[in-house]
């Protein structure tokens, strides 16, 4: 599970913010010449210790082979794969020099001391030779499809991203499985060496131009548990990875479109879908529709859940308020088994949700989008009320310019059909900010993928983005809020939450937690009014319920492995309200170890002001936007 952490002291809070990735090809291909880079920045080092003042060949042939491995480095960065090619042969052929100069000092492994360190040298060099070999490999495989990546080969290619797909699945897809086989048996010859090279025989504080000697070699080992930890991910989705495209039998995908600004469970009010259909890596088909079509198709057969009658007035489940469970896959499952009694509609192999944040995050990437039938543009641009253009004219189209039409959502799907558009013909220098975006709104849950696939299903689960509730061994916190009648209000929302955590000195954990939901903006008619929660917080189970505060309708039970309260309340415009819940956990904490706690966002939230004290001393205070393990000394 792809989490970020937060190390904390008294008063002190560090965060790791979260990066943008590259496509997951470039990643594991260029990873063994990020390693290579820093070996021989290392070599640098260990070269300085052994050659002055005794060999000064070596010592001038050991900057040449410095400011080469520079020299690769910064054309990997800028991203240019014709001149990282030049540069890596330009390196291989100076590391065979450096190899040479510095067989002329073996009488150094004859000496006490100093053989250590000649020892060390001839280990890092033999890694040098793995590691410029598959750099080699990786930069031949990744070539062909070099230019969906933005990266410089000097070719004037300007066809579609579909078209780049299509080539792909057929084409390079073949060329990377035996790659990944390759790098799994190099990285396994480059730990063995490594493994003969002890960091701490070097000075923590001991640099050569700026280098670390110890931090080098500690990060060349980190490289290589990134690599080992990739292969076994990797190989499989790669198998996989034709037939999810739709090679050699068609795949249908749903698309969910959840309008987080009615927020429900799994990020949103289902309001629109959309169906994908594709084959040998190209798109055949999209069909597109207002979720209450497709409502109307399905017959009811099964009682409402006691919320969704309490609070909606449904006795029956619609398809539009199947996704009630926090746990995206459950929520998904629970739709496709409604979707598959609709006669005519065809099977799905696995269902994707996206909400109106994802929309606005792709739209300020690409800049403005025109539908094609309306002829209405569409921006993420702020209007003067302060909502994305977006945000606002969904909401404008169907709840007043088409309010009381069947077609009153049909602009939704309109909307969709153009992002799939915009997408599937994204030229060349296109294509890496919209992977960008795609990654960083995966990783805050305003995209969530659901495969039939296993190895893709692991893959998605592996990484974060299936939006399911996790286990845990330690503390645990999920708040999970569902908009039931509060309009649009979720625009002007905002969430705040300070956990209050009592540490006895024989180590029980008393916490209280309060929630604040704030009403920013007047009631409007159509956007915003009182707004209705019903809201779950899920807690690590057996915990023992001390006091609450809720407004109505308390309840409690067990989620998930997890122990779960439950309570309803309104909040009036430019109001607040607060909820409360003090309980104890079930498992005493060992006195003078860190605290660790796992909070999981909900989906289709923006963020979450939350805080964090123990024993009465604020310890965090950050903008929750993605899940955070946190690791708290006190």
């Amino acid at each position: 599970m792809a989490i970020n952490y937060i190390d904390t002291s008294a008063k002190e809070v560090k965060t790791k913010k979260s990066k943008s990735s590259l496509k997951l090809f470039f990643k594991t291909a260029l990873l063994t010449i990020a390693v290579a880079c820093g070996i021989l920045l290392v070599i640098s080092a260990i070269l300085a210790i052994l050659i002055y003042p005794n060999a000064k060949d070596l010592a001038a042939q050991g900057e040449v082979t410095y400011a080469q491995a520079n020299r690769l480095q910064k054309a990997i960065e800028d991203k240019n794969l014709v001149q990282a090619d030049v540069e890596l042969k330009k390196l291989n052929t100076q590391e065979k020099k450096t190899k040479t100069e510095y067989k002329k000092l073996s009488y150094l492994k004859y000496i006490p001391v100093l053989a250590g360190y000649y020892n060390d040298g001839t280990h890092l060099l033999n890694i040098a030779d793995i590691g410029i070999d598959m750099g080699q490999k990786s930069l031949n495989a990744i070539e062909p499809f070099a230019d969906v990546l933005g990266l410089g080969t000097g070719k004037k290619e300007e066809i579609t991203a579909e078209k780049k797909a299509q080539t792909v699945v057929q084409e390079v897809i073949p060329k990377l499985v035996p790659l990944v086989d390759e790098l799994d048996s190099k990285s396994g010859q480059i730990n063995k060496e490594l493994d003969q090279i002890n960091p701490d025989h070097y000075p923590a504080g001991f640099k050569v131009k700026g280098h670390s000697v110890r931090e080098g070699l500690t990060t060349a080992k980190s490289y290589l548990k990134k690599v080992d930890a990739l292969v076994p991910e990797v190989k499989p989705l790669l198998l996989a990875a034709p037939e999810i495209a739709g090679s050699p039998t068609e795949k249908t995908y749903l698309i969910l479109l959840q309008n987080d600004k009615e927020l429900r469970a799994t990020g949103g009010f289902i309001t629109a879908y959309a169906l994908l259909k594709v084959k040998g890596g190209q798109v055949v088909d999209t069909q597109s529709d207002d979720i209450y079509q497709l409502d109307l198709k399905y017959h009811r057969t099964e009682l409402s859940p006691e919320a969704i009658q309490k609070y909606l007035s449904n006795t029956t489940l619609p398809i539009r308020d199947s996704n009630f469970s926090p746990d995206y896959k459950v929520a998904a499952q629970k739709f496709e088994s409604m979707y598959n009694t609709i006669k005519l509609m065809p099977r799905v192999d696995g269902i994707f949700a996206l909400d109106t944040e994802f929309v606005r995050m792709f739209l300020e990437t690409t800049g403005p989008i025109k539908t094609k039938k309306t002829k209405e543009v569409w921006s993420a641009d702020k209007n003067r009320l302060g909502i994305p253009d977006v945000v606002y004219k969904l909401e404008l189209y169907s709840e007043k310019i088409h309010s009381g039409s069947p077609e009153r959502k049909g602009v939704v799907g309109e909307l969709m059909d153009a992002l799939m558009d915009k997408v599937l013909n994204a030229k060349t220098d296109e294509i890496p900010s919209y992977l960008d975006t795609f990654v960083n709104a995966a990783n805050q849950k305003h995209f969530l993928f659901y495969f039939h696939n296993r190895a893709a299903q692991d893959f998605v689960e592996k990484h974060n983005f299936a939006g399911q509730i996790h286990d845990y061994d330690g503390d645990y916190f999920h708040l999970n809020n569902s908009n039931f009648g509060g309009l649009k209000g979720n625009i002007y929302l905002k969430q705040k939450v300070v956990q209050n955590i009592d540490i006895d000195p024989d180590g029980t954990v008393t916490k209280k937690v309060d929630v604040t939901l704030s009403n920013t903006a007047k009631a409007d008619g159509w956007l915003n009014s009182v707004y209705f929660n019903w809201m779950r917080i899920y807690v690590p189970r057996d915990s023992l319920l001390v006091t609450k505060q809720v407004q109505k309708d308390f309840s409690s039970g067990e989620e998930f492995d997890k122990e779960v309260y439950r309570g309803f309340s309104a909040t009036y415009p430019l109001k607040s309200t607060l909820t409360s819940f003090t309980y104890r956990l079930p498992e005493r904490v060992k006195v003078g170890a860190p605290y660790k706690m796992l909070i999981q966002k909900q989906p289709g939230v923006e963020s979450v002001d939350m805080t964090i004290k123990i024993n009465g001393v604020e310890k965090a205070r950050f903008d929750l936007k993605e899940d955070k393990e946190v690791t708290i000394s006190y």
